[in-house]
């Protein structure tokens, strides 16, 4: 009975990726705004040679960018298709069965069989409809999982090199999606430091300085630019409008964030 559900659900799985790629087989991307944005990026690196140290600009603060590992990440697939979009969305389609096998992998670990299965049924019937707009924030979500299993490893081996998975991973969900990679790893720090203040190994703390890999575009831009997004931050916390942009407090956006949250999970 077991091997037969299990059948079920491989087939399940195949139908829901065939159904996902179907835009991509008949050819078609959705050219929104975003991802427009980011195939001017790609053409840049790739026919100018020009390498970046920033990716696309986040909407939340003005004159704040993500990190440029999307562009990078996309960048083979973009230059072995000649530049052709769909070479791109086909890349797209392979980050997706990617992430779905690490759904399955860290479900697996961290619960059961049953809970993988589900769990990946849910993501790919949610999920798979984005596979023709896929853009930064994507990849955040796609290496999520492993972040929180390095994370539920170290609190569970107390091993420094399971930290500095977590603390690795960490940096590269900013690299992707700073609103989402900037507030989690603030929360997460208080407990990562609680953790290591309890079992007293103070040389854990060593492990923050991985950070400084994954970050060392946001360094180096901001040491060639007279720390221009530092500035951009402090003038935004500071209400001073920037770039032309809307002006917001702070508190403001926190509250609009807060309100997205609860209204899209409620």
């Amino acid at each position: 009975m077991r091997k037969l559900i299990f059948i079920l659900y491989i087939i399940t799985i195949c139908v829901l990726i065939f159904i996902s790629a179907r835009p991509i087989i008949d050819g078609n991307i959705n050219f929104d705004t975003d991802i427009a944005r980011d195939f001017l990026l790609l053409e840049d690196v790739y026919y100018n040679h020009n390498i970046t140290l920033i990716g696309p600009r986040s909407g939340g603060i003005p004159g704040v960018f993500h990190g440029p590992l999307w562009i990078y990440l996309n960048l083979p697939a973009y230059a072995l298709g000649a530049g052709n979009p769909i070479a791109v969305g086909w890349f797209w389609v392979g980050l997706f069965i990617l992430s779905i096998g690490i759904i399955y992998y860290v479900s697996i670990k961290m619960f059961d069989r049953t809970t993988a299965m589900i769990s990946t049924i849910v993501y790919a019937s949610a999920y798979g409809t984005s596979i023709p707009y896929f853009f930064n924030p994507v990849g955040a979500v796609i290496i999520a999982p492993l972040l929180y299993y390095a994370l539920w490893k170290y609190f569970k081996t107390n091993s420094w090199r399971w930290l500095m998975i977590c603390l690795f991973i960490f940096g590269c969900v900013i690299q992707l999606q700073m609103a989402f990679g900037v507030p989690l790893l603030v929360v997460m720090i208080p407990f990562i430091l609680y953790r290591i203040w309890k079992m007293k190994n103070i040389k854990h703390l060593f492990a923050f300085t991985i950070l400084a890999i994954p970050l060392s575009s946001y360094i180096l831009f901001e040491l060639r630019h007279d720390f221009l997004q530092i500035k951009a931050v402090f003038d935004y916390l500071s209400g001073v409008e920037n770039l032309g942009k809307e002006d917001e407090t702070f508190t403001g956006l926190i509250y609009k964030r807060f309100n997205m949250l609860t209204g899209e999970v409620i």
